[in-house]
């Protein structure tokens, strides 16, 4: 009996063994991805946001998921005013998907050739009873990089979007 016990207790140390082991990597890499969200929402600063967009950005609110970064900047009282996002591992034929989904989607995709050498469209999303988002989205290598805003102009959303570029 105390002969089954020990093969059961081993049996257990190891299955635990193993899912520590298989754990240890998500949690290393969601703290990799951590510091990759306030890194990346520290270099793109509320001031930098504010003065871009013509707005007083109060709050940056970092998100990650994997190869995704999410920083969203608060403007008033909406939180999700404004948002840069990076994701890493994109190929052509993704960020070709991610346009055609766009016009699929209404959001009228535009080729945006200010980022040449770079791909990029700019697209329109919302409605005129509650306002629009402006957004473009370029390729820089294998990372897409989004950049948006509520109720902003293009110009002032393509300007922030072309200082957050060399930042990838």
């Amino acid at each position: 009996m105390s002969r089954m016990f020990s093969r059961r207790s081993l049996m257990g140390v190891t299955v635990s063994s193993i899912i520590v082991a298989l754990a240890l990597p998500v949690v290393t890499s969601n703290a990799a991805s951590t510091a990759a969200a306030s890194t990346l929402c520290q270099k793109v600063s509320l001031g930098e946001v504010s003065s871009t967009l013509g707005v007083k950005a109060t709050k940056v609110r970092p998100e990650f998921n994997g190869p995704v970064t999410v920083c969203w900047y608060k403007v008033g009282t909406n939180v999700d005013f404004a948002y840069v996002r990076s994701q890493t591992g994109v190929t052509v034929g993704a960020f070709n998907v991610n346009k055609a989904m766009a016009k699929t989607q209404g959001e009228k995709p535009v080729t945006d050739k200010h980022f040449a050498p770079y791909g990029a469209f700019s697209t329109t999303f919302g409605s005129a009873t509650f306002g629009y988002t402006v957004a473009v989205t370029v390729l820089k290598k294998s990372t897409e990089i989004d950049v948006g805003a509520f109720k902003i102009k293009l110009t002032n959303v393509e300007s922030l979007a072309k200082k957050v570029l060399p930042l990838f």
